[in-house]
């Protein structure tokens, strides 16, 4: 299980203030039977680069009101693609990172929406490993990706890596968050060593979706 702690600052988000914003964005709620497919490509320094096509949806929503995320899976030796659950997000979470399993830290995402400008450290302990990551909310970007062009924000973050007997990596991350799609429509993650060196390169593009008809339709 992991513990995460966040530390906010910014006037929209929480308790310290930092000026000034351009915009807010509404955010909206998962819905039951939402769905996105995802390309990711994994470059790791001496290996040969992997693509994976990663599919999720949003079926129900649990007794609790929570958003179940079920991600589908390739069971090879029976032929059949198997749906695992794999998240229960709270009704108040609306920016969430699928592929890597995280809202970021924001817990209340769907209420506070997204502000140009707001920066707020998240820190996740694992069992054997610690993340600490710094994000900023950045401005508009027009982002073309398999599935369409659209308006996106982009979020930033950049941070450390630090597991048990090994060497602290370095993490930079960026994310185009489109509130049309209730998803991010592009990802780029970079892992380096403490020196600088270029360890790996994870990134997803949005590939195919399916939410509320009358949101998800993208830029001419």
């Amino acid at each position: 299980m992991k513990k995460i702690s966040v530390v906010f600052k910014s006037i929209f988000f929480g308790a310290m203030f930092i000026c000034c914003s351009t915009h807010s964005a509404e955010l909206i709620p998962f819905s039951a039977n939402d769905e996105w497919i995802f390309i990711q490509k994994i470059s790791q320094a001496g290996r040969p680069d992997i693509s994976n096509e990663i599919k999720f949806i949003t079926p129900f929503k649990n007794d609790n009101g929570e958003n179940v995320i079920f991600l589908a899976k390739a069971a090879k030796d029976i032929g059949q693609v198997i749906w695992q659950p794999v998240a229960r997000l709270a009704a108040s979470i609306c920016v969430q990172d699928f592929v890597g399993k995280t809202d970021l830290g924001l817990t209340n995402s769907c209420s506070k929406g997204l502000k140009t400008g707001s920066e707020w450290q998240v820190k996740i302990d694992y069992k054997s490993a610690q993340d600490q990551i710094k994000y900023i909310v950045g401005s508009d970007e027009i982002v073309k990706v398999p599935a369409g062009t659209y308006h996106a924000i982009k979020i930033q973050g950049v941070g450390t890596h630090k597991s048990l007997n090994e060497s602290p990596e370095n993490i930079t991350v960026a994310y185009w968050f489109s509130p049309e799609v209730k998803a991010m429509v592009q990802t780029i993650r970079e892992y380096r060593s403490a020196d600088g060196k270029l360890l790996s390169t994870i990134t997803e593009e949005l590939k195919e979706v399916k939410v509320n008809a009358s949101l998800a339709s993208p830029l001419p």
